[in-house]
């Protein structure tokens, strides 16, 4: 057997308590250092996640509500209401009507819903700009659910008359 002095009993004791000391450290405070962490890192991930879905919510409410209200709008639409002959009466009451170059009207489908889009495109020439935000005011303001849903305005440099094409919509069951 080999004689170990006092001294060198000293340093191996130190040695192994270094060694349990950073076992200990490895296994138990490391571990649990990185998994404080990792639950912050995850609380943090959470919480944008939680507001992303808050800021959904919102804009979906937002969306049914609009959904809800177009809706009733449509279902309190005149039952004879047609758009073609609407914008044709409207034309009439704001002096347009002889201005008008031509309407093409058009119908389509939704296939996800049960609901059908009108669709009129009429061009309008020489007409003057009061004229043409009469038109668009009576369209926008009426109690029928309808929107201007692209415009185009061309000016005559000759006599500051507006040449108008524009296409307007509404919605039915």
């Amino acid at each position: 057997m080999i004689k170990i002095n006092e001294r060198e009993k000293i340093y191996i004791y130190v040695g192994a308590g270094l060694i349990c000391l950073f076992i200990i450290v490895q296994l138990i405070v490391f571990p649990f250092l990185n998994k404080n962490k990792r639950f912050k890192q995850s609380l943090e991930i959470r919480t944008r996640e939680l507001g992303e879905i808050s800021a959904l919510a919102s804009e979906y409410n937002a969306m049914k509500k609009k959904t809800e209200f177009l809706r009733k709008n449509i279902l309190k639409k005149n039952k004879g209401f047609t758009l073609f002959s609407f914008l044709d009466q409207l034309a009439g009451k704001c002096g347009i009507k002889e201005n008008i170059s031509y309407m093409k009207p058009s119908t389509s489908v939704h296939k996800e819903s049960k609901y059908k889009t009108s669709l009129v495109e009429m061009k309008v020439n020489a007409i003057s700009s009061k004229q043409l935000v009469s038109y668009l005011h009576s369209v926008e303001t009426s109690a029928n659910p309808v929107i201007v849903k692209r415009i185009s305005i061309v000016t005559d440099r000759k006599d500051e008359s507006l040449d108008v094409v524009m296409e307007i919509e509404t919605h039915t069951l």
